[in-house]
């Protein structure tokens, strides 16, 4: 980021992403896509999966919602740790 656009943000930005937040961020977007492709072709998805259709739509909406708390709450930390370390000031 050049330096005339950091002295002009009203706030510091979030703290660079590590190798872990960057696979989780990845995991809730290919399970948030993969809920959305389910439930776009649902009728397809129910003939070719017969009974497992529910069982993978359930477990979907689970693993995003467990996922995106664990992701939130590293996020969150992360931030908060780089944001205390003061890295990001230009002195």
């Amino acid at each position: 980021m050049t330096g005339w656009l950091r002295k002009r943000l009203p706030v510091p930005m979030a703290a660079p992403e590590t190798a872990n937040l960057r696979a989780g961020r990845r995991r809730l977007i290919a399970a948030a896509g993969g809920l959305g492709a389910l439930t776009l072709f649902w009728s397809t998805a129910a003939r070719l999966l017969a009974g497992g259709a529910f069982a993978l739509f359930v477990g979907l909406v689970v693993f995003i919602a467990v996922q995106g708390v664990l992701w939130a709450r590293a996020k969150t930390a992360a931030d908060d740790a780089w944001l205390a370390s003061g890295e990001w000031r230009d002195d």
